[in-house]
């Protein structure tokens, strides 16, 4: 699902860091260009299980991400993604699979991980 992009800063010869937005199916410029980054665009079937199947693809895309990319700016773009999720869920759209897939994927990473700082 995640779209595949190899960027090189040839001065530095070293990887540059992709924009999330080119990246993440669900994340998509605003238009105008200038107009911000949208980072929660999805479409529900309406299906709840399906929709959480896909909620659960989307977290691991992310997850793909801040884990290939470990910079201050991913540090941030959960942040980010809760919020337009409830920006959307303001505005009538409805909270459902998708959410509950991503958050229970991405909380299911987080406890993992977490289990690590509790062995110390």
């Amino acid at each position: 699902m995640s779209r595949a992009v190899t960027v090189m800063d040839t001065a530095k010869s070293t990887p540059a860091v992709p924009h999330h937005a080119d990246i993440l199916s669900f994340v998509k410029r605003r238009k105008p260009r200038g107009g911000g980054i949208d980072h929660w665009v999805v479409s529900p079937t309406g299906d709840y299980d399906e929709d959480c199947k896909a909620g659960r693809r989307l977290a691991a895309e992310f997850l793909t991400y801040i884990g290939n990319y470990p910079t201050y700016g991913s540090a941030t773009l959960l942040n980010l993604i809760v919020h337009d999720m409830i920006e959307c869920a303001k505005a009538g759209k409805e909270w459902g699979g998708v959410h509950v897939g991503f958050l229970q994927e991405v909380s299911g990473f987080a406890m993992s991980t977490a289990k690590r700082y509790v062995q110390r």
